[in-house]
């Protein structure tokens, strides 16, 4: 019932207008808390909803993986001796403390979302003789937060990003058996941008991609002060499938730094078969002795080549130079190539400049609040159009830098 604290019983004995009126005051304040009553409802109805929808979606990726699973079976494992993990499979090895060979697939899936890094290196258990451990890397002290590093990378043989679609099988990435030393010049440069060279592929034609990667140890050379000794691959070597096609290349790289392009170290499969001893994809009838480059590497869309630096104007940089600002606090104007963009679900606005998604190095960022201040979309005002955005570069965690544009004027074109 509702309480009327204006309006006395007398007054509407004595006033009939004043029945009226509060007989319009009690429909208002119903209705009023039939609307609330109602949007209540309804937010518990979506919330329910939305945990049905993370349920089903973790239950398709659950399936996703031991379907992969199967098809990798179905491909060819390099060798009968092995374990398997969420979404791939590993060969370990006593003598170098790493797998002699990963196998897995990149599904599609990895376009739906995208899960952080979850960072959670571990001791594999499942090793009955004991995997590599931190130490084998660094030693760190917490009593002053800093690492002492033994001048190799943790580097993925089965990428953690490949599985960037489910938490759980991204974390089995990140056991020691899938860790193998890498220099930090190789791991960070031509292996990531190898890796890239793979999800880019399957979000270019959305079907599954087969790899296999492999360690090789011409030597038995150990990195210094490694407790378990670990193995110094001097050399690894990748392969890939498509596997509705079943197109095949292979790539060898030596482990250091290089300024060759990627395709300058495409192989055959066969090649990699002679090199390690391994018979690879052997279910599946392939073209192995040979490489259909035109097939492969149209997938690479837009080479990296940002505007050169000196071209620029004072406190200007290119893509190439601005992620090293990253957190220095300044704003700064960041100029290439609109290659692209896209709205997140929260319909914030994404930019990519010189290097599409998901291989873009820094993006620009206009939040759905501040597109307001824009008469077009600046996507596709600018798109394939040399522009420079300002704003503080910033990090974002494991992701790559990104400048927030607050409006119109934060974006301009360049001509050089």
């Amino acid at each position: 019932m509702v309480r009327l604290t204006s309006i006395n019983i007398q007054d509407l004995k004595n006033n009939p207008y004043l029945v009226v009126i509060a007989i319009l005051l009690n429909a208002i304040t119903l209705s009023s808390q039939n609307y609330t009553s109602t949007i209540e409802q309804r937010e518990k109805e979506y919330a329910k909803l939305e945990a049905q929808l993370e349920a089903l979606t973790l239950e398709i990726d659950s399936f996703n993986l031991l379907r992969d699973l199967d098809r990798i079976k179905a491909i060819g494992l390099p060798s009968d001796n092995y374990l398997d993990y969420l979404g791939y499979y590993l060969e370990y090895s006593e003598e170098h403390e790493q797998a002699l060979w990963t196998m897995h697939i990149i599904n599609p899936r990895i376009q739906t979302k995208g899960v952080e890094r979850t960072n959670d290196f571990r001791i594999d258990e499942r090793i009955t003789t004991k995997t590599a451990e931190e130490i084998d890397y660094f030693t760190y002290d917490a009593a002053t937060d800093t690492h002492n590093g033994y001048g190799y990378d943790r580097g993925h043989l089965v990428p953690s990003a490949d599985f960037r679609f489910s938490a759980k099988a991204m974390s089995d990435t990140y056991f020691y058996s899938n860790m193998s030393p890498q220099l930090p010049e190789f791991n960070r440069e031509v292996w990531a941008e190898l890796e890239d060279f793979g999800r880019q592929f399957v979000f270019k034609h959305n079907r599954p991609l087969a790899v296999v990667t492999i360690p090789i140890f011409d030597n038995k050379n150990k990195i210094d002060r490694s407790v378990n000794g670990v193995t110094i691959p001097t050399r690894f070597a990748k392969a890939l499938l498509d596997i509705e096609t079943n197109e095949t290349i292979g790539f060898v790289l030596d482990n250091a730094g290089t300024d060759s392009s990627l395709q300058s170290f495409a192989v055959t499969v066969n090649d990699i078969e002679k090199i390690t001893g391994y018979d690879l994809f052997s279910k599946v009838k392939t073209k192995e002795e040979s490489i259909d480059k035109e097939f492969w590497f149209d997938v690479i869309e837009n080479p990296y080549n940002p505007i050169i630096q000196s071209s620029l104007p004072r406190n200007h940089y290119n893509t190439q130079a601005a992620p090293k600002l990253a957190g220095n606090d300044k704003e700064v104007w960041v100029c290439g190539k609109c290659v692209g963009g896209n709205k997140s679900r929260y319909e914030n606005l994404w930019i990519n400049l010189d290097i599409k998604y998901p291989n873009q190095i820094i993006s620009g960022y206009i939040s759905k609040e501040n597109l307001g201040h824009f008469q077009a979309s600046p996507l596709e005002m600018y798109i394939d159009k040399n522009i420079c955005i300002k704003g503080k570069v910033e990090k974002t965690g494991d992701k790559p830098p990104r400048i927030k544009i607050k409006n119109s004027h934060y974006i301009k074109l360049y001509e050089y």
